[in-house]
């Protein structure tokens, strides 16, 4: 898919992130516009897992530490939490698609779970936690290219174990 409106590195980060926010959106929706017996909804289910997994790596790494450190309330504490709760249930379920790709009828049970936790999580970081980061004295330009820099190291690192795999593969 690429994300290339987001690796814009004079973007602040908040940018980067809701760039990245509307760019799953807009795969979750072409999963649910594809027929379920689609053969083009597994490939919608991969690039949804793909994308998910980056972007959560970045959040688990770069974001949420941010925001932990800036947090001075127990709502924003809360909400923190909330948020790490909903990665790690997207992540199970992502990984869970991953079997089932074969599936028609589980992979959409899935992805019946997955698509509203991911909406839930995107719209409730943006509305509960994007405000700490713009309170506080993070530089969020110098978030941003930490996102960006760390975005193109995980996809390479994914394409060069995708393409290890490959060479393995008999």
């Amino acid at each position: 898919m690429g994300m290339a409106v987001a690796l814009n590195p004079k973007r602040d980060a908040l940018e980067v992130l809701r760039a990245e926010h509307r760019a799953i959106d807009r795969l979750l929706e072409r999963f649910e516009l594809l027929d379920p017996h689609d053969s083009e909804r597994a490939d919608a289910a991969v690039d949804i897992g793909r994308e998910l997994t980056y972007h959560t790596m970045l959040e688990h790494e770069i974001v949420l530490p941010a925001i932990e450190a800036a947090a001075d309330s127990p709502e924003a504490r809360m909400a923190l939490e909330i948020a790490r709760l909903e990665i790690d249930m997207a992540n199970a379920l992502v990984e869970r698609s991953e079997t089932l790709l074969d599936d028609a009828v589980r992979l959409d049970a899935v992805f019946r779970l997955l698509i509203p936790l991911v909406r839930r999580h995107l719209s409730a970081e943006e509305a509960n936690l994007f405000p700490v980061l713009c309170t506080s004295c993070i530089d969020t330009h110098q978030m941003a290219a930490q996102i960006c820099d760390h975005r193109v190291s995980i996809e390479k690192a994914m394409v060069d174990t995708d393409a290890l795999a490959y060479e393995y593969d008999d």
